[in-house]
């Protein structure tokens, strides 16, 4: 199978026109002549399109195993590069909150507007308070119950620095930021990682289903055969010699019951066939082609040949991409995983807030939802 002759939608639909296991036991039934609707019915001819196909499918080894290897190398560059992004997604704007000036002038006026609030109170000097508590200033309302305290905090803002009114753009991707969940990233990191494993399984069972073969026919050798010695021991040696004194005695016993001049025709030139040709050679005659001489192989033996060309080609592609990516992919936690925790944990302690691991995108959506109350505020404000 070359996965780079199909394109990445042929490739799902061909994931998911593989037969299932009871169509692949009706398949195989009909195929041994053992189908209980056809008995003695085994010609692939009469079967349908789909049918025929299926047979020419089941043909790959380990099928769903290779579609699966194939889509996860087509789709790992896209996949890492969605991780990417999402990373960014969270590191940039987490690290641009940090450094807006504008945010951190805000953040002093409502600090200031509070203690002024509180003055006289032992809360009426306080060095800061919690980042939550932003989201508390529309509730707060003043005497005539209709202004809030965030609209004071603006219109006071404003009035000190107009550039606030641009605030809420400047801190746009924080929206987006916000509604990423790092489980998400994780699980992500898990998935691309756990896809090379699978090529690495894949590669390992290609590779043991090729010796397998060098193996059985290792097992099946003569035990008293000795590598590369071309000697017989032991009883295979006895054996031989018995068949080489058993044919010389048939060779004389023929020699003598022959006239002369047969005898002497029998030992110098072999024996031939009706057409002329010697035994030996119109043995081999059907399996001869043209006037090269040379042999071909059996429908089967082609088949075996290029069933395994392609596993060795498929192999060799799989090792490929291991080489190239396997190392990227395996420290993924490092360079993606591990940026956007640190990312969060420097957010949380630039706002003296603890980093909480079951909720760590809180400080990110907290200024979200703050700057939310903080668009309509300035809106309202700027109508003045």
């Amino acid at each position: 199978m070359d996965s780079s002759a199909m394109s990445l939608e042929q490739l799902g639909a061909l994931a998911k026109a593989v037969p299932s296991d009871q169509e692949r036991d009706a398949l195989g039934a009909y195929l041994r002549g053992e189908h209980p609707d056809h008995p003695g019915m085994c010609d692939e001819e009469l079967l349908g399109t789909v049918e025929r196909f299926f047979v020419e499918l089941l043909k790959v080894p380990r099928l769903e195993e290779r579609i699966s290897c194939m889509l996860y190398m087509r789709t790992y560059g896209p996949s890492l590069s969605q991780l990417c992004e999402l990373t960014d997604l969270v590191t940039v704007p987490a690290a641009e909150l940090i450094v807006n000036r504008d945010f951190a002038l805000l953040l002093r006026v409502v600090l200031e507007v509070g203690n002024h609030m509180n003055s006289g109170t032992t809360r009426g000097q306080a060095r800061g308070f919690k980042l939550a508590t932003l989201l508390k200033l529309p509730d707060i309302k003043a005497a005539d119950r209709k202004t809030s305290l965030l609209r004071y905090v603006v219109e006071r803002g404003l009035a000190t620095r107009p550039s606030l009114a641009s605030l809420p753009s400047q801190l746009a991707a924080l929206k987006a930021a916000a509604g990423i969940q790092l489980a998400h990233i994780s699980a992500l990191v898990r998935e691309l990682q756990g896809g090379m494993g699978m090529l690495r399984e894949e590669v390992a069972s290609a590779r043991s289903a090729q010796q397998r073969p060098e193996l059985e026919k290792a097992a099946e050798a003569p035990a008293g055969l000795e590598g590369g010695s071309g000697t017989l021991g032991g009883e295979a040696a006895a054996d031989v010699q018995q068949q080489e004194q058993a044919q010389q005695q048939e060779q004389q016993q023929g020699v003598r019951a022959a006239p002369r001049g047969q005898a002497q025709g029998a030992t110098n030139a072999p024996q031939r066939g009706e057409e002329g040709l010697p035994l030996e050679d119109e043995a081999m005659s059907s399996r001869r082609v043209g006037g090269g001489g040379g042999t071909v192989e059996t429908d089967a033996a082609d088949a075996d040949a290029g069933t395994a060309d392609a596993d060795s080609a498929f192999v060799r592609a799989l090792s490929g991409f291991l080489e190239t990516h396997g190392g990227e992919c395996g420290g993924l936690h490092e360079t993606v995983e591990a940026p956007v925790v640190d990312a969060l944990k420097s957010l949380a302690a630039y706002f003296d807030e603890a980093y909480d691991p079951r909720d760590p995108m809180r400080t990110l959506a907290v200024v979200r939802d703050f700057m939310a109350y903080f668009a309509s505020a300035v809106a309202a404000a700027t109508r003045q």
